[in-house]
C-alpha cells in the first residue's frame, strides 16, 4: 500500500539541491525546538513551541508525497514529513501544547488537598476531556486525509512497525503476565489510586544519592566513561519523573530526574542514561541524528536493565524485576485501551473501566483517563515500552552469551551496533543482530 507518494516533477539536480536545503532547515528548527522544550520544562521558560510547529509544518508539508522513498534517506524523510503534516498542523500543535500545560486546566482545583490525588485528577480530567477528544479527532482526520486508515496506523508506519503485530504482542503480554502482575500488586498493596507511590515503596529507600556518581559507575564499567563530558544531569524535586533534553548531538545531552531516594527513581535515572547514551554516541549527520520513539525507548530500556546488572545487588535486582513486571503490564493495559479508544472515542469511560478493571486490585478510578499525557501529548507511544522490553531481553541474552560478564565488551558492542549509525538502520534491522523481533 502506498500513501500518496508520486514521482517528483522537478529536475533531478535541482531537486537534490532543494531537498538537501530542506533537510538543513528542518534540522535547525528541530534542535531549536528541543532546546526550547528543555528550557520550558527545567527553567520554567515560556517559549512558544507552537511557533516551531508552524514553521516545521510550513517547511515540510509541501513535500508530502514528493519523494518516492527508494533510499533509506528518503524513507526517513518521508516518515518525518508525513508525521509533521499531522503532528505539526497548527490545530493539532495548539491543542497539544495547551494540554501539555496543566495550569491551563488546574485553576481553582489546585486548592484541593493534594492528598486527595484521585479527586484532583478526576476534576482535571473532566476539564481536559473534550479537548483531548477534539485533538484525537483532528489527528484522525488529518491522518486519513494522507491515506492512512487511522492515526495509529500513521504513527506505527513512521515507526516502521505494523499495527496488528504490535496489538498481538500487547495481548500476549496481558495473557501471560496479568495474573502474575495482579498477584504481585496484591502482595505489595498496590492500587490504582496510589500506583506511583506504591511502586516507590518496592526496593530500597535512602537519603538522596548522587546521580552523577551513579551514572559514572555504570559508564565506567561499560567502557563508555567518555560520555561523562557530553551528558549533564539536573535534579528537580517536583514535576517530570525523568526526561532527556537532546540539545545538540553529540555534545550537549541533558538528563532531568527527581532526587534518587528509592529504587524506582534510580532505575529511571538509568533509563534516561540509555536515551542520552544513544544520542551522544550517534555519529551520523542530518536526519539520521533524529530517532523514532520505538528506537529511543528500546535504547533506554536496554541500558536500564544492563545498569541494574552492574549497579544493584541481588535483592535490589529482584525488586527491579518486580517493578518491570508491574510497569510493563500496566503499559500493555494502557496501550490496548488507547488503541481501542481510537476506534471508539465515544466509549472512553467504558473502555477504561474494562481494561484497568481486569487487574482486580480495586476499582480503577473513574473519569481520570483524559488527564493521562499518553492520550494527548504523547499519543500512540506507550506501546513502545513493550517493544523495548523485548529488545532488552534479546540484547542482554545475546551479550551474556557472547561476552559473559565483560561489560566493557557490552558497551563497545552497543556503541558500534546500536548507537553509532542512529536512524540509518531501523530498529528491526539492529535487532536482527540479536535474534530479531518476532
Amino acid at each position: 500500500m502506498t500513501f500518496g507518494c508520486k514521482p517528483c516533477q522537478m529536475p533531478h539536480r535541482s531537486q537534490c539541491m532543494e531537498i538537501e536545503e530542506l533537510e538543513s532547515r528542518y534540522m535547525e528548527l528541530f534542535w531549536r525546538q528541543k532546546r526550547s522544550q528543555w528550557e520550558n520544562y527545567v527553567d520554567e521558560a515560556h517559549h512558544d513551541l507552537c511557533a516551531y510547529d508552524e514553521q516545521i509544518f510550513a517547511l515540510l508539508c509541501p513535500y508530502q508525497g514528493v519523494l518516492e522513498g527508494g533510499t533509506r534517506w528518503e524513507k526517513v524523510l518521508n516518515a518525518i514529513i508525513n508525521r509533521s503534516c499531522v503532528d505539526s498542523h497548527p490545530r493539532v500543535a495548539q491543542l497539544r501544547n495547551r494540554l501539555d500545560d496543566r495550569d491551563n486546566y488546574a485553576g481553582d482545583i489546585e486548592s484541593i488537598d493534594k492528598r486527595d490525588h484521585i479527586r484532583f485528577r478526576q476534576l482535571l480530567s473532566g476539564r481536559m476531556r473534550e479537548e483531548v477528544l477534539q485533538l484525537m479527532q483532528e489527528r484522525q482526520r488529518l491522518a486519513r486525509r494522507l491515506g492512512y486508515g487511522s492515526y495509529p496506523e500513521l504513527v506505527l508506519w513512521a515507526e516502521e512497525l505494523d499495527l496488528e503485530p504490535v496489538r498481538a504482542s500487547l495481548l500476549d503480554q496481558i495473557k501471560r503476565r496479568l495474573p502474575i502482575a495482579t498477584g504481585l500488586a496484591k502482595d505489595y498493596g498496590v492500587r490504582w489510586s496510589s500506583w506511583s507511590e506504591d511502586l516507590a515503596s518496592i526496593g530500597y529507600h535512602s537519603a538522596s544519592a548522587d546521580p552523577v556518581r551513579l551514572v559514572a559507575v555504570v559508564l565506567e564499567r561499560l567502557g563508555l566513561d567518555r560520555l561523562n563530558a557530553a551528558i549533564s544531569i539536573a535534579v528537580k524535586e517536583q514535576g517530570i519523573w525523568g526526561y532527556v533534553g537532546v540539545v545538540s548531538v553529540p555534545d550537549d545531552i541533558r538528563i532531568l530526574v527527581r532526587p534518587i531516594t528509592d529504587l524506582q527513581q534510580e532505575l529511571t535515572l538509568y533509563h534516561e542514561l540509555g536515551h542520552a547514551s544513544a544520542h551522544a554516541l550517534n555519529k551520523e549527520a542530518g536526519i539520521f541524528k533524529t530517532w523514532t520513539s520505538s528506537h529511543d525507548e528500546a535504547m533506554a530500556v536496554v541500558m536500564e536493565r544492563i545498569a541494574a546488572l552492574i549497579a544493584l545487588d541481588d535483592a535490589q535486582r529482584k525488586a527491579a524485576q518486580e517493578l518491570w513486571l508491574l510497569e510493563d503490564t500496566r503499559c500493555a493495559t494502557s496501550a490496548l485501551f488507547e488503541l481501542e479508544l481510537w476506534d471508539k472515542p465515544d466509549k472512553a469511560e467504558e473502555l477504561y473501566l474494562h481494561y484497568y478493571g481486569a487487574w482486580d486490585i480495586g476499582a480503577p478510578p473513574a473519569g481520570v483517563w483524559a488527564a493521562d499525557s499518553f492520550r494527548s501529548v504523547d499519543p500512540v507511544y506507550i506501546q513502545n515500552y513493550i517493544v523495548a522490553a523485548r529488545v532488552a531481553d534479546l540484547t542482554i541474552a545475546f551479550l551474556q552469551d557472547k561476552f559473559a560478564d565483560d561489560f566493557g565488551e557490552w558497551g563497545r558492542w552497543l556503541a558500534e551496533n546500536y548507537y553509532a549509525d542512529g536512524r540509518r538502520r531501523s530498529l528491526a534491522e539492529k535487532c536482527a543482530l540479536v535474534g530479531g523481533l518476532r
